[in-house]
C-alpha cells in the first residue's frame, strides 16, 4: 500500500507542476477583447498605432502597452501571447504590411536596429492570420 501511495504522491506532484503556470507566463488577457477589426479596417487609426510604435506619435494606453511588448513578442514569436492575442497581433501586422507598406518597412528597420529577429514574421502571420 505504501508503494501505491508514493506513486500517487509523485503523480500528483508531477501533475501539479505541469498544470501550474507562473503569473507572468502569459500576457494579461485584459486586451483579449481589443477590437482589432476597428483598427485594421481604418487606415487612419492603423497609422496612428504605427506612429506610436515608431515613437513618432502619441500612444493610447493600449498602444503604450502593445509598444512595450513588441521587442519581447518579436524575440519569442509571441511566446507569452494567448492564442487570441497571437491572432490579433498577426492580423494587425498583416494589415500594416498590406495597407501601409512604407510604414512597415520603417518598423522593420527600427526593430532590426534594436537587434530583433524578424525572419519568422511571415510564417507567424500565415499561421495566425491566414488569407
Amino acid at each position: 500500500m505504501e508503494e501505491v501511495d508514493m506513486k500517487l504522491v509523485i503523480l500528483l506532484t508531477v501533475l501539479a507542476v505541469a498544470l501550474a503556470r507562473p503569473e507572468d507566463s502569459f500576457y494579461d488577457d485584459k486586451y483579449d477583447s481589443f477590437n482589432v477589426k476597428e483598427v485594421t479596417g481604418n487606415v487612419r487609426l492603423l497609422r496612428a498605432y504605427v506612429l506610436c510604435f515608431q515613437s513618432k506619435g502619441k500612444c493610447t494606453p493600449e498602444g503604450t502597452v502593445f509598444k512595450n511588448r513588441i521587442p519581447e513578442a518579436l524575440e519569442t514569436e509571441c511566446g507569452k501571447c494567448t492564442g487570441k492575442q497571437k491572432i490579433m497581433v498577426a492580423e494587425i501586422l498583416k494589415a500594416i504590411i498590406e495597407l501601409l507598406p512604407a510604414e512597415w518597412d520603417e518598423l522593420v528597420k527600427i526593430y532590426k536596429e534594436e537587434g530583433q529577429n524578424l525572419k519568422d514574421i511571415t510564417v507567424f502571420i500565415d499561421k495566425y492570420a491566414p488569407k
